[in-house]
């Protein structure tokens, strides 16, 4: 606990705890590939790439100590650099609901962007 959080809690009797953030996520999606394609970059190596969505649902451990059921959607693009690496971009979705430990009750929703690299093993034998 930071200290600024201390005084709004000592002096205003202001909580920090009624806020309500996850602490992790736990499911499965499925994945979807309807675009699947080469490009050139300048005119010297062809880069196969692919655009995806994915929908799933799971459960959503909160810092209120309970778990809530979670709808999760996504998509994004993996460019393939070699048949055994490719670099992806993700942008995902989770909605779920939760109570705060004032009573509050509410839907939630966050957004996550993410950026990486995949890793084949074996390599694609298709690229």
């Amino acid at each position: 606990e930071r200290k600024i959080t201390s005084e709004l809690n000592s002096r205003h009797g202001v909580t920090t705890r009624s806020y309500v953030t996850p602490q992790y996520f736990l499911g499965a999606d499925i994945k979807w590939s309807p675009v699947y394609g080469k490009m050139a970059s300048f005119g010297k190596k062809i880069t196969p790439f692919d655009l995806y969505f994915s929908l799933g649902a799971g459960t959503t451990k909160t810092n209120q100590d309970s778990s809530s059921m979670t709808v999760h959607f996504g998509f994004g693009n993996m460019f393939a650099w070699a048949k055994w690496m490719a670099f992806r971009y993700d942008l995902s979705w989770y909605w779920y609901n939760a109570t705060s430990s004032g009573g509050t009750k509410g839907t939630f929703s966050n957004v996550y962007a993410m950026v990486g690299f995949s890793f084949f093993i074996p390599e694609a034998k298709y690229r």
